[in-house]
């Protein structure tokens, strides 16, 4: 028997493996753009500048 024989064998990544990350960095790419559209209004229901929401948003993200 030779070393190769005995590994397990493997099956190649499926297609669901990239489709999920992907729809991930889609999903993360969405709510940062909603959030930095609402930035803004966020800022003045808070009563604050907009700068000072900023680093929040940007955390959350």
């Amino acid at each position: 028997m030779t070393i190769a024989e005995s590994l397990p064998q493997t099956r190649p990544l499926s297609r669901r493996v990239p489709m999920i990350i992907g729809c991930a960095l889609c999903m993360e790419l969405i709510d940062s753009t909603v959030v930095m559209t609402a930035l803004p209004q966020m800022a003045s229901d808070f009563g604050a500048p907009s700068i000072r929401i900023t680093p929040v948003s940007v955390s959350g993200v």
